[in-house]
Parts: structure tokens; sequence; C-alpha cells
């Protein structure tokens, strides 16, 4: 037991730790905020416009690279590109 405490002090402070957590959820919010934002597809149809940006089915962010886009990526590959 007392390795394993060492270990832990060596491997930082509990205000490091802190911090990192902090760090942590800051990006889970500044996630959340990015996918709010993002358009969804559902069986109705949308038009997007070049650079709109959407969640697929597949769970990948895709920025369209046409007007009037209202093809998904697998109907249309060139007219996606994966953005994350």
């Amino acid at each position: 037991m007392a390795d394993f405490h060492d270990r832990c002090l060596n491997e930082g402070t509990i205000s490091e730790m802190k911090a990192n957590i902090r760090a942590i959820f800051q990006r889970i919010d500044e996630m959340r905020n990015i996918y709010a934002n993002l358009n969804k597809l559902t069986e109705s149809v949308h038009t997007l416009m070049l650079g709109d940006k959407m969640l697929f089915t597949d769970g990948l962010i895709y920025e369209s690279t046409r007007d009037d886009n209202v093809w998904s990526p697998i109907e249309l590959p060139s007219g996606w590109k994966v953005v994350s």
C-alpha cells in the first residue's frame, strides 16, 4: 500500500490533479457546445450549404463541400469532407 501512496505523490500534487480535472471538464463543455450547434440529419430533407457542418449517423462530423447539398456522405462522398 505504501508503494501506491508514494507513486501517487510522485506523479503530481493534488492541486495539479484538480487543475487537470478542471481542464478535462472544460474540454467536455467545449465539445458539447460544438455538437449542439451541428446540423443533425433526420428523415426529413435538409439542404446544407457550402461549409455547413453536420453530425452523421456514423458519428463523424462532415462539412459540406457544395451548396444546396441534400445528399448524405454515403450517397455523395464528393459532397462532404470529414472534419472530426
